[in-house]
């Protein structure tokens, strides 16, 4: 290659770097997409989709595990109405839910079913009772619960989760138009007033089978304060009465459920969405 060759070749390929160079400074500013921690695509240095410490995202979690229904159970109170009552368990550690959304399928003897849609919240790592009352059907041969879809989120308290302390007593009254009742308090041991809790009765035969089920709540429990509740059953239920299992809980992804914190400025909570 001659000297005029070889100039024409480098001045050449000066041309061409600084047309690449260029070009993908023009790329870069207008079409490449620049990794966030909220694109949903794992890209960068994420370890997972808009995770991962190395990316500057949140380290990841655990992948999401449905929500089990262990037990359910149809118990008759009267010729065409029924109680419901199921346990729900989540297996995910650290995501929770504020609203599973489900259906209740009843089935009749000749295959028609009456859907019912319903929706209940759920603590990470949580198994609670479902109670529905007052199921009015007729010729009904068996109920099925379908979860539908839940909102999951990770919840991050400040303090301790709120374990309640509950004291409960079964008893037989026999009057005034009432059979029995559990009468029982709960202790909220918490830093928080809260506005609402929830109280599952279940109680069980002694074959270990639900025979009866109830349900109440409290409004506004105050941080070390104890509130009274009852329940009660106004006919006998088939089986002999062994035990009362009684579950207290609250809705710890509702805000407006925190009325006030004790002893601390920080957030009630916070919650990270989950898709």
């Amino acid at each position: 290659m001659d000297k005029r060759s070889a100039k024409q070749f480098f001045i050449g390929a000066i041309y061409l770097i600084i047309f690449a160079l260029l070009a993908y400074g023009i790329y870069a500013m207008f079409f490449k997409v620049v990794p966030t921690c909220t694109d949903s695509i794992q890209n960068g240095k994420e370890v997972g989709v808009d995770c991962g410490i190395q990316a500057g995202c949140e380290p990841c979690g655990e992948a999401i595990k449905p929500i089990d229904i262990i037990s359910s159970q149809l118990i008759k109170v009267n010729e065409g109405d029924y109680d419901f009552v199921a346990q729900a368990t989540n297996p995910n550690t650290e995501l929770g839910s504020s609203r599973v959304d489900f259906d209740l399928v009843y089935k009749s003897s000749d295959g028609t079913e009456k859907i019912s849609p319903d929706f209940f919240y759920i603590a990470p790592g949580q198994t609670k009772y479902i109670v529905r009352q007052r199921v009015q059907i007729e010729d009904i041969a068996s109920v099925e619960i379908k979860i539908k879809n839940a909102a999951w989120s990770k919840l991050d308290i400040a303090t301790e989760p709120v374990n309640f302390v509950v004291k409960k007593d079964y008893v037989v009254v026999n009057a005034d138009g009432v059979h029995s009742q559990v009468l029982g308090t709960v202790y909220n041991p918490s830093n928080y007033d809260l506005s609402n809790v929830d109280v599952a009765v279940v109680l069980y035969g002694e074959s270990n089978k639900i025979i009866a089920v109830n349900k109440t709540d409290i409004k506004t429990l105050n941080s070390q304060s104890e509130r009274q509740f009852k329940v009660f059953w106004t006919k006998p239920f088939a089986g002999t009465y062994y035990r009362a299992d009684v579950e207290v809980t609250t809705n710890l992804f509702d805000n407006s459920n925190f009325i006030k914190a004790h002893g601390s400025t920080e957030e009630f909570q916070r919650i990270y969405e989950k898709n």
